[in-house]
């Protein structure tokens, strides 16, 4: 079976074949027999990977064991990367066709701080929570807009799932500079 594939702006590296390099703004007749899942990565990004091969959901994924790969694209002098971590529910299997991804998007700038909404928006909706309201700061009763939707009661475990989830982003982000720092630093050949 093969498929007519459009590669969107950049390069793209074909998974199942690390050899083969796809330029963006082509197209290509890709040979996908039912085992095959291809899948492509597009040079100068980083791609998290659990090592566990089977699970039923998110949930059942050990993600005390996964690695890092770094596509580099030694034909650029620096590809810059961006995007964003998303930590699911880990229940449902549809979290992100549910709505949780939206939340960071719709709701982060609505935080007086240009960088604290996107992680108090991302927590909300990573967890099914609604952060924000009436606060008091320094003494003084403030008021922020709300962030997320209360698809749960407010409950003292979400502080505890917060820390997991602040470990978790921490951890991915001291292993992609470091990462990043080798490559710049021409130690990664």
């Amino acid at each position: 079976t093969t498929r007519d594939i459009i590669f969107p702006a950049g390069r793209w590296i074909d998974m199942n074949n690390l050899s083969t390099v796809y330029d963006g703004g082509t197209t290509a007749s890709y040979t996908a027999p039912l085992n095959v899942l291809p899948h492509f990565g597009r040079l100068g990004s980083f791609i998290t990977r659990y090592k566990q091969d089977t699970f039923t959901n998110t949930r059942d994924i050990d993600k005390t064991s996964y690695s890092v790969l770094y596509l580099i694209d030694k034909t650029e002098q620096m590809s810059p990367v961006e995007g964003y971590i998303f930590d699911d529910n880990h229940i449902s299997p549809t979290s992100l066709a549910d709505g949780a991804w939206r939340i960071t998007r719709r709701d982060a700038s609505k935080h007086p701080s240009p960088n604290g909404g996107y992680a108090e928006a991302t927590v909300a909706g990573a967890l099914g929570i609604r952060l924000g309201g009436h606060n008091r700061y320094f003494g003084k009763d403030t008021f922020r807009e709300y962030m997320g939707d209360a698809d749960h009661e407010l409950e003292p475990q979400y502080i505890r799932k917060t820390i997991y989830l602040m470990y978790g982003v921490s951890l991915t982000v001291g292993v992609l500079t470091a990462l990043l720092s080798l490559g710049l630093y021409g130690l990664w050949s």
